[in-house]
């Protein structure tokens, strides 16, 4: 079984990463060139967004290896043979559900190690190299912070911020002190003034050592702070949601958690989104055992082809569940739970179920 996967899986693996890096490269060079840059900038760009693409591209290779690895002892009677001595077919499954439990291994620890340093980097090329390229006019669910001594100073969380006025708006902050939360301030609006941060029409609540909380409110009033970060450096600073681990999007979460502050919605998608993503493996190589095992398009001739139609079949629905599930989470249409690990619920049931059915 495994032999007949490994090939059909790389093979798989490099088409379709070649295709994302084909479109990837396309769009760089027409901005490379717009923007004056040379060519080892656009090659800089495609190895760094290459650990991205390969969380994407990985779990398609092991849907085609099994589709076309399944599909061969389908196809030769192998799986009709193996039956008839009595032996399950779900029993020959196990080695390909064990890798597909690799798959996903794999794919949670690079989305933990290298994926976020490598969409950072990408960032801060992308803005030194490429400055002539236009940034958002405004920028949303913008999260600064700030470290000392390895511990956390203060942590910022903004709905938006408008570079052009120097603006955030509806803005939380949570002050730390030996990595204990000491303030938490809400506050409509952040503004650069006067050299300056000043909070307007807010409320800052102060921890003390014992438990008791004092309140203060500036509603119409306004309150200076210290963020050791000016408004040109906050582009620079801010780390998306694609930046972050999943590891660093838990701590966030726990942080607000421990704050009684409302958790962003986009924060918990992306968090379980990261993991449902990770689970693509193991949910394609079930499908496409199933698939395969049924005789779906095997006995046909189709061979080749049709694998790699139902691949495109199966990849196309599954992406097209995730970004209808995260929106439809983030706006509150859908639950958490559900939204994020909509592809994982939907395609991970049916091949359990068909894989049950398969004898």
């Amino acid at each position: 079984m495994v032999r007949q996967f490994i090939g059909p899986f790389f093979f798989g693996l490099a088409a379709f990463t070649s295709v994302f890096v084909a479109a990837d490269l396309l769009t760089l060079v027409r901005t490379s060139v717009q923007a004056g840059v040379g060519l080892g900038v656009v090659a800089e760009l495609v190895m760094l967004r290459l650990p991205q693409t390969v969380i994407y591209t990985f779990p398609m290779g092991m849907l085609l290896g099994t589709l076309l690895g399944v599909g061969q002892l389908v196809a030769g009677n192998e799986l009709v043979a193996v039956r008839s001595l009595g032996v399950s077919s779900r029993r020959l499954f196990f080695p390909l559900l064990g890798l597909g439990l690799v798959g996903s291994a794999f794919a949670l620890t690079m989305n933990e190690v290298v994926v976020p340093v490598a969409n950072q980097r990408v960032q801060t090329v992308w803005f030194e190299q490429l400055e002539k390229h236009p940034r958002p006019a405004v920028q949303e669910n913008v999260m600064l912070n700030q470290y000392a001594g390895g511990s956390l100073e203060w942590l910022l969380w903004a709905a938006r911020y408008d570079p052009s006025q120097e603006v955030f708006s509806d803005v939380t902050i949570v002050t730390m002190d030996r990595g204990k939360p000491a303030q938490t301030i809400y506050t409509q609006t952040l503004a650069w003034v006067d050299s300056g941060w000043v909070m307007q029409n807010g409320t800052l609540y102060r921890y003390g050592s014992q438990g008791e909380v004092t309140r203060l409110d500036f509603q119409g009033g306004s309150q200076r702070i210290n963020l050791n970060t000016r408004p040109e450096e906050v582009s620079e600073r801010q780390k998306s949601t694609d930046e972050l681990s999943a590891r660093e999007l838990w701590q966030r979460v726990r942080l607000f958690r421990s704050q009684g502050v409302q958790i962003p919605a986009q924060l918990l998608v992306r968090l379980h989104q990261k993991l449902a993503l990770s689970l693509a493996s193991l949910i394609f190589v079930m499908v496409g055992a199933a698939l395969s095992a049924r005789g779906a398009g095997s006995r046909r001739g189709a061979g080749a082809a049709t694998g790699f139609g139902l691949s495109i079949a199966v990849i196309f629905v599954y992406y097209l569940l995730l970004s209808l599930g995260g929106p439809l989470a983030e706006s509150g249409r859908l639950p958490i739970a559900l939204g994020s690990w909509l592809p994982d619920w939907v395609l991970g049931g049916a091949g359990a179920w068909l894989l049950t059915r398969v004898d």
